[in-house]
């Protein structure tokens, strides 16, 4: 719920500091002194008793009481402790007036008080005055509100937006399962949300990977459960195609080598799973212009998930021979063309890389990947490479996300302002509890009903079994 508070129509050099600041104050004393001398103590108290109770108990949309107490503890247009604290971190700039307009968020929920773990400020800037002056006002205004963290972005132009973080929703996730492991029955890949974690306001992130593909970058150990997260809400829908590239020697993705449909962990191998992959899609796509459609309805053909763990074992060309190079070139153009081209036919890509540089992550390919995800970066320029240019000086800097809480991310492409929120923690034991489930939905006695398919399923490969030719 998001409520604006405009300062007076009166100009603010009309009026002395000290009315200007507390002018409530003196309207309330006055008119209880007022209500005091005339009706009596008894019959004044009578009446805060029942004002009191219509602004505890009162629907909010008829809730004079509470919208006047609202009222009375804003001077400037903003509450008090934050007017009063604004205005601290200005004069130490040696500016002393508040902006024109400040709008504050998370204040009530469905017309309820409530203690907020996360503020939300929004800023009209005055002419001339950029979103970096604020960015660099961040440290001073979390100290000053006694905040964890403080975040400044760019909400849209002319307004700034600062969120304040009081208490860290995020700090007992890790103790938390996953939705994964209580979901019941079969999920739905392509309608169906991957639930990723939570968002710093304590609601949880999701990301369609319907029409999408997914990139996700960050340094090593700050958070390997994201693309794990993926492949198994992948994994319990039966009728999902798994390809899985590990540039580690499948020791990290190892544990969904007996779903998958094609596997690969050297060059070699990345270039004959995803020529496999690509003739699927040209057989698909000619299908697909047969039938006159511009893309396959839901459930016509099964969804292929490739999902690359260290994208830049299979793209980065440094320190390579010569055929080494022109494999690499050839995994480029065949990846290049599934980003570019899948998404008609439903095969999506989810690549993982631990060097979100340009020579591991173009921009024709990052550009194509419509949902973004960074974890801690090295640097604001690693940040860029993965959101996107520009990013970081909105505010989206993945370089300062915190040391020490893996599975911190920023996420772009969801929303028209980047996500900030932490991941659910897959340990091994979950992984296993998934896996299990996995396997009872896809191999039970009686298979689950899947509709119509225009190819047959292709057989599961037994642990490090070698790439398979093209089906059909």
């Amino acid at each position: 719920m998001t409520r604006n508070f405009e300062r007076a129509a009166i100009p603010e050099e009309t009026l002395p500091p000290s009315l200007r600041r507390y002018w409530s104050d003196y309207l309330l004393a006055a008119f209880c002194a007022l209500a005091w001398l005339r009706v009596g103590p008894w019959a004044v108290l009578a009446g805060v008793l029942f004002l009191t109770a219509w602004g505890l108990r009162g629907p909010a949309r008829w809730n004079l009481p509470r919208r006047a107490f609202w009222a009375l503890l804003r001077p400037d247009g903003v509450p008090r402790g934050h007017a009063r604290g604004v205005r601290l971190v200005l004069e130490a700039e040696g500016r002393g007036r508040l902006p024109e307009r400040i709008v504050f968020t998370s204040w009530a929920r469905e017309g309820s008080w409530r203690c907020p773990d996360t503020e939300t400020l929004e800023v009209k800037l005055w002419a001339g005055e950029h979103v970096e002056r604020w960015q660099r006002r961040a440290a001073a205004l979390g100290a000053q509100f006694g905040a964890i963290r403080t975040k400044v972005e760019q909400a849209r132009p002319g307004v700034v937006r600062v969120r304040l973080v009081y208490v860290d929703p995020l700090s007992a996730l890790a103790l938390v399962d996953p939705p994964h492991l209580s979901h019941e029955g079969p999920t739905d890949f392509l309608r169906e949300p991957v639930p990723l974690g939570r968002s710093e306001e304590g609601e949880e992130v999701g990301v369609l990977l319907k029409d999408a593909h997914l990139l996700i970058g960050g340094q090593p150990g700050t958070g390997k459960s994201l693309i794990h997260l993926v492949i198994a809400w992948a994994a319990l829908d039966p009728s999902v195609q798994l390809v899985l590239l590990d540039g580690k020697g499948l020791s990290e993705l190892e544990t969904w080598v007996p779903l998958a449909w094609r596997v690969g962990e050297t060059i070699t191998d990345a270039v004959a799973v995803l020529q496999a992959v690509e003739a699927e899609r040209l057989r698909r796509a000619a299908a697909r212009r047969a039938e006159g459609l511009r893309s396959w309805p839901l459930g016509a053909v099964r969804p292929i998930l490739i999902a690359i763990d260290e994208l830049s074992v299979f793209v980065d060309t440094e320190g390579l021979d010569r055929a080494e190079r022109a494999e690499v070139q050839l995994v480029r153009r065949l990846l290049g063309d599934l980003v570019r081209l899948g998404r008609a036919d439903r095969i999506m890509v989810v690549a993982a890389t631990q060097k979100p540089d340009s020579s591991v992550v173009p921009t024709a390919m990052r550009d194509q990947m419509q949902l973004r995800i960074a974890l801690r970066c090295g640097s604001r320029e690693h940040s860029d490479t993965v959101l996107g240019s520009g990013m970081a000086a909105q505010g989206a800097d993945a370089s300062e996300l915190p040391w020490g809480q893996p599975g911190s991310f920023i996420l772009a492409g969801t929303a028209a302002q980047p996500v900030w929120g932490r991941v659910w923690w897959m340990h091994d034991g979950r992984l296993e509890r998934v896996l299990d489930q996995a396997r009872d939905l896809r191999y039970r006695p009686t298979p689950v009903a899947s509709p119509a398919l225009p190819f047959a399923p292709v057989a599961a490969l037994p642990p490090g079994g070698a790439p398979e030719a093209a089906s059909g």
